[in-house]
């Protein structure tokens, strides 16, 4: 059976090369969007349309949890790059990049999902750009722990 992957931020830099990897591994790809109609737009730095890619379109906000009943039914695995490189609608990187994240992985808990993921872009340092990314599993209780 085919597994579903939830990419939450499908529509930003990261997100949209996360839409298109997990499909080119088979996966069936839901989107977590704001806008259904930016998935068909090209993003920044030639970052590529993805509509094509994604199976399901799932409209919400990570920040308000109403929006997201029934988000995780039905998906096996989650990846989230959620994150803000600047202040804008009035939140706060602790509410986006923290809080948001977190529900995220609260519900994916919740929804017995089998693996989740975050991972963001950063922005620039004195030494250059700068990556990082938080990694958190959770392995259902029929699989193995890592190691």
């Amino acid at each position: 059976m085919e597994k579903t992957a939830l990419i939450a931020g499908s529509t930003g830099y990261l997100g949209r090369f996360a839409v298109r990897a997990f499909k080119s591994r088979g996966y069936r790809v839901r989107a977590l969007t704001r806008s259904e109609e930016r998935l068909g737009q090209p993003g920044p730095f030639a970052a590529p349309a993805v509509a094509d890619c994604v199976d399901e379109v799932f409209v919400g906000e990570v920040t308000k949890p109403e929006t997201l009943e029934g988000l995780m039914e039905g998906v096996d695995v989650v990846f989230s790059s959620i994150g803000i490189s600047r202040q804008r609608d009035g939140l706060t990187f602790e509410q986006v990049d923290h809080q948001a994240n977190r529900l995220l992985i609260d519900l994916a808990k919740q929804a017995d999902v089998e693996k989740s993921s975050t991972c963001r872009s950063g922005g620039r340092t004195r030494s250059g750009i700068w990556r990082s990314c938080a990694r958190t599993r959770r392995w259902s209780r029929h699989s193995k722990p890592p190691g």
